[in-house]
């Protein structure tokens, strides 16, 4: 899945992630990657992953866990 949106300062894009045992989608601006939001089936949560505009390929500056209920489908 590929899901791509143009912007006026570049393209938005949303990757699914390749790896089954964490499910999830990798945002990028123009090639970049910012953001990944992915399933962790060990602690049960999802988890949302922010990367830096001054260190894109360092460590992750942001993480936030939900431990949402939700129906499941």
């Amino acid at each position: 899945m590929k899901l791509i949106k143009e912007t006026p300062k570049g393209d938005i894009t949303v990757i699914q992630k390749a790896d089954e045992e964490y499910p999830g989608l990798v945002i990028s601006i123009n090639g970049q990657e910012v953001a990944m939001v992915e399933y962790n089936p060990h602690d049960d949560h999802h988890a949302i992953y922010v990367w830096s505009d001054n260190d894109p390929d360092g460590e992750c500056v942001h993480k936030e866990v939900y431990k949402l209920s939700v129906k499941k489908r």
